[in-house]
């Protein structure tokens, strides 16, 4: 009928973390992260965070670092 239905006992669907990392899937940036990696808020793993970046390369390396995954430094 191409309608979802979302079980809600106990929890709102707005709640609803579909890769268990976490984060809800309502601000979650990175969809299907596996969930045994560590995320940031946004629910993004450091590999998703530096997939802009070109890590395997000196410069890309430092761009993905500068770019502060987790906003700790």
């Amino acid at each position: 009928t191409g309608i979802e239905i979302i079980p809600t006992i106990g929890h709102s669907p707005l709640m609803r973390d579909s890769d268990e990392d976490g984060v809800p899937d309502i601000v979650d940036r990175c969809a299907n992260t596996p969930s045994q990696l560590e995320v940031d808020e946004a629910g993004c793993s450091l590999e998703q965070f530096c997939a802009k970046f070109d890590a395997t390369t000196r410069d890309g390396a430092r761009a993905c670092k500068r770019a502060d995954w987790k906003n700790d430094e």
